[in-house]
């Protein structure tokens, strides 16, 4: 969640400490569908956090790591991931 006005995403990299880090949650759908499910808010978060500036339709197996390893790298004292998330960091259930 942003907490500085105007801002869209919010930088794992500044979370405090004594925070929890995490991607989604219960109240979000997974990073995948988040992704795939609105191009230019997926293209937005791509080159404010790695910029990318190709950026690919599907959230390949390398985004998805990519955004993980943002978040366990925060310095929040928990990061929680969905096991949705981590198991489409496997190209063998990436797949459609």
């Amino acid at each position: 969640m942003p907490t500085k006005p105007g801002q869209e995403f919010a930088e794992p990299k500044e979370y405090p400490y004594l925070t929890v880090c995490q991607p989604t949650c219960h109240d979000v759908i997974p990073v995948r569908a988040w992704w795939e499910e609105d191009p230019r808010r997926a293209a937005r978060f791509a080159w404010q956090m790695f910029r990318l500036c190709d950026m690919p339709a599907e959230c390949s197996p390398e985004i998805l790591q990519l955004i993980v390893k943002q978040h366990l790298d925060s310095p929040s004292i928990l990061c929680i991931l969905l096991v949705s998330d981590l198991l489409a960091m496997i190209p063998k259930y990436a797949t459609r």
